[in-house]
């Protein structure tokens, strides 16, 4: 009997400055900080990782926070860790996140051993007064200096990016720009959210920054018209690759399969439960206990609904949906077929996709769908 294989995300808690917008379990680290959290990750996954699920490990995803925040010795501790608890285990894809102002010559020899390396870089806006309105440490030329030093590693470089900044331009025009010199297998896009007890929040809620929720979503559709006409497939609603350059860690994600996670902050789910790290370096260096949730049949079926159909590619295959939790009610069928009529939702046989129209309000069409 085959073993279902799993994902290990490792959470590194730390960033060289907090931005205005973010709500991550992040925070600016010091030697004493980092050293501590070595020791504290290095603890947990010898108390956690069995031989059994070690081998079971197929992806690795070490992000943040900026897993290069911490320096080249300890991030070079933390991989030498990491590569002998998974000694045996079939890696097909190790995915590091990294900032463009700490992805330093040094780190070179460190990923270059690592096999089947993806780079994720925090890009965020290719433009440098777009950068400072985000409060980004990051410019356009250390950027490019960070993609050279990707790509003399791996040709599967990703950026992220953050869209919808009110009174910003559409990121499209610099990003056809930047694609004519970097060959990007990878972009991941998402909208700028004003997230309570945050700089931005505050400032959203007196009245100092404009909401970004009043900002359209023309800038994700000018996007993917740039990426489409560069061959790079809309998989997901905030993610698009080159053909063969999906995420596989994030897919697994997203198809409901089993993960590991590690470090402050970090969610796994496995064997029927969600398990929720404390989210301080204080709280889970001194060992508080991590939150468990019991994922009863009827909440994986509605996450599985919600993450198949944000798979702008895949959609939602009610056949697969079936071999995993028996036939669908008919009032899902119902709902289905409803958002279908209401141009929301297109289908080709047993798949359901999300239309353009559905994309822009995608969390409504999903959440109509559930029965309660």
């Amino acid at each position: 009997m085959s073993v279902a294989p799993l994902g290990l995300y490792v959470h590194v808690p730390f960033c060289l400055k907090k931005c205005d917008y973010c709500a991550f379990a992040s925070a600016i680290p010091s030697p004493e900080t980092i050293s501590k959290y070595i020791d504290g990750i290095s603890r947990e996954l010898t108390r956690r990782l069995s031989s059994d699920l070690a081998r079971r490990i197929t992806t690795v995803f070490i992000g943040g926070g900026n897993p290069t925040a911490i320096g080249p010795r300890p991030f070079a501790s933390l991989v030498h860790f990491l590569t002998k608890c998974l000694r045996g285990a079939s890696i097909a894809e190790w995915t590091i996140e990294t900032n463009p102002e700490t992805l330093t010559p040094e780190f070179l020899p460190i990923l270059r051993d690592l096999p089947k390396l993806r780079l994720s870089i925090g890009a965020q806006r290719l433009d440098d007064d777009q950068l400072i309105r985000l409060g980004r440490l990051g410019t356009q030329a250390r950027l490019e200096k960070a993609l050279d030093l990707a790509f003399s590693l791996t040709k599967r470089v990703g950026i992220d990016l953050i869209l919808g900044i009110p009174g910003c331009p559409s990121v499209s025009e610099d990003l056809a720009k930047l694609l004519e010199r970097f060959q990007l297998e990878h972009i991941s896009a998402y909208f700028l959210t004003a997230e309570p007890e945050t700089p931005l929040g505050e400032a959203v809620a007196s009245g100092k920054f404009p909401d970004p929720a009043d900002v359209g979503p023309e800038e994700l559709f000018e996007l993917a018209a740039v990426l489409r006409s560069r061959d790079f497939e809309h998989y997901e609603i905030s993610n698009f690759a080159r053909q063969g350059g999906r995420c596989r860690h994030n897919m697994g994600y997203w198809d409901g399969n089993d993960y590991l996670g590690f470090g402050p902050a970090a969610v796994e789910t496995l064997d029927g439960r969600r398990c929720t790290n404390p989210a301080t370096l204080i709280d889970w260096l001194g060992d508080v206990p991590r939150e468990i949730e019991p994922l009863s049949p009827s909440i994986q079926a509605r996450e599985y609904l919600m993450l198949h159909l944000r798979l702008i590619s895949d959609g939602l295959n009610l056949r697969s949906y079936e071999r995993r939790f028996g036939l669908p009610s008919s009032t899902l069928l119902a709902a289905l077929q409803e958002q279908t009529s209401l141009g929301f939702i297109e289908h080709s046989g047993d798949v359901f996709r999300l239309a353009r129209s559905g994309i822009i309000i995608a969390n409504r069409v999903i959440a109509s769908l559930f029965d309660d």
